[in-house]
Parts: C-alpha cells; sequence; structure tokens
C-alpha cells in the first residue's frame, strides 16, 4: 500500500497538478451564476427600455371607429346616433351618423317614399366608405347616379358578416325596402373566426341543429375601460415579458384544440345569408349578394378561394350575385392607384385607411353596381 501511496504522489508532484478544492469549485459555479443573471438583467433593461421607447414613438392613433362608436352588448360596436364629426377624414371629408344610427344626412321612414327604390346596404368599412365624407361612398353615389334610388348605409368599420347579420336583423329589417345589398370581401370571412377585432370583443356565430346559435353575448365592455393600452396592444406584445406568458398561454391551449373551423365559418356564413333572404321574402324586398375587391385582389391571391367557394355555393343556391372581381381586373394597372387609399393621403392619418375605396374608387364600384342593379331590378319586375 505504501508503495502504491508513493508512486501516486510522485504522479501528482511530476504533473504540477494540484488537488481542487472544493470552496474553488463553489466559486466557479457562483461566478457562471452572476454572470448569466447580469446577462438576463441587462438583457431585460434593454427590453424595458426599447418598450418605453415604443410607447412615446410608435402610439397608434386612436381606431377611427371610436370617433362615432361605442360599445354595443349585441354587435360589439355601434355607430352614436346623431354623431357629427366635421373633417373625419381630412378638410371637407366629414362624417354623420343620423338618430337611427347609420351613416346619412337624413333620417329614413318606415315606408319606402313614393318614387323611391330603396336599397339597404349593409357590410364593413368599405360600405361605410371609411376615408371619404358622407357625400363620396358609393352608396351616395348610387342615388346621384339614378337618382330615384334611396340608399340606407349599414356600412361599419371592422364587421365580419356575423355582425352584419345581426345588426340587419336588429335593426334593418324593420325599414321597408326593395332591394337588400349585402356587400361582402374576404375581410368579413376572415373577421368571424375571432371573437375580438383589434382588441374589442364582438359576438360570434354557430350552428347548433341547422339554426344559427350567437356566442360571446352579452360582448364585454372591457376594452373601453382603458382604450389607450387596447389601440396599443400590439406595443404590450413586444415586451419579452408577454411574449413568453402569451406564447406559454397558446402553448397551453394548443392542446385543447380540434379540427380548424373553417367549414363551420363557411356553414354559417351560408345560413347567415339564407336567414336574411328569407327575411327580406317575407317583406317583399330582394336580396343581391355583391362582391367588393381589394386592391390585393387585382391578381388572383390567397383570398382567390374564398371568393369563389362562396359564390359558387350561392349562385348554386339561386342568389342574385354581382362580382366586380373580373370588371375591376380589367382596369389598367395605372388606375389602380387612384381607386385606393394610399399611405400619402391625408385619410392615412388613421393607418387603417390604406387600402380602402377613394372618392374615385367609391364612383367606380357605384357606377359598376348601379349597371347591375337595373339589371336584376328589370328582370324581377317584368310582367310574367
Amino acid at each position: 500500500m505504501g508503495t502504491v501511496d508513493q508512486l501516486q504522489n510522485n504522479n501528482l508532484s511530476n504533473s504540477g497538478a494540484r488537488p481542487v478544492k472544493p470552496g474553488a469549485f463553489k466559486r466557479v459555479i457562483f461566478t457562471m451564476l452572476a454572470i448569466v443573471i447580469g446577462l438576463a438583467l441587462i438583457e431585460g433593461l434593454a427590453s424595458l427600455g426599447l418598450f418605453v421607447y415604443d410607447i412615446f414613438t410608435k402610439r397608434e392613433l386612436p381606431l377611427a371607429e371610436r370617433r362615432y362608436t361605442q360599445h354595443d352588448a349585441r354587435l360589439g360596436w355601434a355607430s352614436i346616433p346623431g354623431t357629427f364629426v366635421n373633417d373625419m377624414y381630412g378638410p371637407g371629408r366629414d362624417l354623420t351618423i343620423n338618430k337611427q344610427g347609420f351613416r346619412a344626412t337624413q333620417e329614413f321612414s318606415t315606408e319606402v317614399p313614393t318614387g323611391k327604390t330603396r336599397i339597404i346596404c349593409t357590410g364593413d368599412s368599405f360600405t361605410l366608405g371609411y376615408g371619404v365624407g358622407d357625400d363620396e361612398s358609393f352608396g351616395e353615389q348610387l342615388s346621384r347616379i339614378i337618382p330615384n334610388y334611396q340608399v340606407v348605409n349599414m356600412g361599419q368599420g371592422g364587421y365580419g358578416l356575423d355582425q352584419s347579420f345581426l345588426w340587419y336583423e336588429r335593426d334593418g329589417v324593420n325599414i321597408e325596402h326593395d332591394l337588400h345589398l349585402v356587400c361582402l370581401g374576404w375581410l368579413q370571412f376572415d373577421r368571424m373566426f375571432y371573437d375580438e377585432f383589434m382588441g374589442y370583443g364582438k359576438p360570434t356565430l354557430k350552428l347548433e341543429g341547422g339554426k344559427i346559435v350567437v356566442n360571446d353575448v352579452p360582448v364585454p365592455r372591457r376594452a373601453y375601460y382603458v382604450p389607450w393600452i387596447t389601440q396599443n396592444a400590439e406595443l404590450f406584445h413586444s415586451s419579452r415579458t408577454v411574449e413568453f406568458i402569451s406564447r406559454l398561454a397558446g402553448a397551453l391551449s394548443m392542446r385543447d384544440k380540434t379540427a380548424s373551423p373553417i367549414e363551420e365559418i363557411f356553414n354559417v356564413s351560408i345560413a347567415a345569408l339564407e336567414a336574411m333572404r328569407s327575411a327580406d321574402r317575407q317583406r317583399g324586398s330582394r336580396l343581391v349578394v355583391a362582391w367588393l375587391p381589394t386592391k390585393e385582389e387585382y391578381t388572383p391571391s390567397q383570398f382567390e378561394g374564398i371568393r369563389l367557394n362562396v359564390l359558387s355555393e350561392l349562385h348554386n343556391r339561386g342568389f342574385d350575385v354581382i362580382d366586380l372581381v373580373d370588371v375591376f381586373r380589367r382596369q389598367p394597372l395605372p388606375l389602380l392607384d387612384s381607386l385606393f387609399i394610399g399611405p400619402d393621403d391625408v385619410a392615412a392619418i388613421y393607418p387603417r385607411s390604406v387600402g380602402h375605396y377613394t372618392a374615385q374608387g367609391n364612383r367606380f364600384v357605384a357606377k359598376e353596381l348601379s349597371a347591375e342593379l337595373q339589371k336584376i331590378l328589370r328582370r324581377i319586375r317584368k310582367p310574367e
């Protein structure tokens, strides 16, 4: 044994190595931990600094809709009756909400005025006339192209087809009209997947036993308590802490998710259109579906499938359908920019206005719609 110990001591002395003391090992571990914690603190402070910087430099303007809408427990949000916003979208581009909650400078009687053909237009911000003045929306321009038309504008910013359906069911169906123009676009179907829009709660529709059921009502008011936080929600998501919590919550929620609801959204959308057509027929009016193109649809895109599937199904069901995409695509490319609001337009003070129709774009839509609507009216009024 002595010989073995002697050999080991000789090897240690020859190699120059010394036994590591336990205290030295602990100091190495604590030093490494201190470095990691220090780096984490620096990362955290840097993230906080960038977050504070973004708060002061990248704050979003309030959504345009906040200037004339209020919380609605059934619809999510709705226009405030009797509201007037001077120069809403720039000099001379006023926005007027009549006492019935529609964008109009007049009130509408329950009965259709003698000698008039009344058209109710339901839809989203493209129908409302986001970015243009009261007299520049395509609905108002329709009534100038065909003087005997009286158009009731039931467009609302951010609405999905679900909200348009519920608003018409509540406030539109009891106003007599000859035509109900349901203005659609791919955005209205996309919004139906969610129970909120830009942080503001909204209702959703489901089919149960073949019947439409409204979910997520009454719509919570919480987004209106601190609107500054709601409108700047994207900035808060830039925080690493919020991002971590969101990802964790998302990972946990994925465990409970099943198949994609695309087919369900498609079915409930068709059911909503059928319900509106049935209500119109009972009151002696005619429902017409119009597809309003966005700038992205000038060439076939990922939105093509939505339009083709929906309109094909409606054709098969005997709906009157006006598809403006083809005529839109036949226009020369240089004309495109004049039809849509760009980042240099005065209305671009609201970032969401970019991509909506300009006054010229609304005239283009009104002109094409008037020609198609006259064909439909001639056909349905033709003596048997």
